[in-house]
């Protein structure tokens, strides 16, 4: 797996656009970084991760195994044929997946490229901020390896996609458990790599420039909007 970063003009065009672009891709998903300060320690960011449920559903509300189960990641999933940007994508799926809103981004993207399933796919990962408040009051805790702390986020997880969230720091994501595979239920927090690559990239980022959102992302599409 690598990863490349996008300016977000490059990739706020229509799906279609995006893959006749994208040498070799045949799917795409989209999702996006989630930034948050504890009001008691507003110089140490962290970032929202999702735990990924064994036990999913398919487009038709059957029964599937989801891959990589227990690992952490950022919120996000496939590109529908409606939807008329990855932009779109990703504001849908963080409301479907978490309830949050995402309205504005900076301008930096991450894309990561993988083969799965005999298929070759790109994520792709804006720095997004929602339209709710978040507090960051349930965290990671290193001693206990979970998530420790009240659940007072306005964050509503659907039980087919994930089975918890946390806010995590750098230092928590710079020693995470690598998934792998053969050995799929590990404890803690386990990431694939890509996903800590990333990460650690944002948050070497972060020191350097100032994650300003000033770019609009499209509004979360109603069923209305679809038909």
């Amino acid at each position: 797996m690598s990863f490349t970063t996008l300016s977000i003009e490059e990739v706020d065009v229509s799906l279609s656009a995006l893959l006749a672009k994208s040498n070799n891709i045949q799917r795409v998903s989209g999702g996006a970084i989630i930034l948050g300060f504890r009001l008691d320690d507003p110089y140490s960011p962290h970032v929202l991760l999702c735990q990924r449920s064994p036990n999913g559903r398919d487009d038709d509300g059957e029964p599937k195994m989801n891959s990589f189960p227990g690992t952490w990641e950022s919120p996000g999933g496939g590109a529908l044929p409606e939807d008329r940007s990855i932009l779109e994508t990703m504001v849908r799926e963080t409301a479907e997946e978490t309830g949050l809103v995402l309205w504005a981004a900076s301008n930096r993207v991450y894309c990561v490229t993988f083969r799965h399933k005999d298929i070759w796919m790109a994520k792709y990962l804006a720095i997004a901020e929602t339209s709710e408040k978040t507090n960051c009051g349930r965290l990671w805790s290193d001693e206990h390896d979970g998530p420790r702390g009240s659940d007072e986020n306005p964050i509503r997880l659907r039980d087919d996609e994930h089975l918890d969230y946390v806010w995590a720091t750098e230092q928590q994501v710079r020693n995470p458990v690598i998934y792998e595979p053969s050995d799929a239920n590990k404890t803690g927090l386990a990431m694939m790599q890509s996903n800590k690559d990333v990460l650690l990239d944002f948050f070497s980022w972060l020191k350097e420039d100032d994650p300003c959102m000033a770019y609009p992302l499209p509004e979360l599409p109603l069923k209305s909007d679809r038909e």
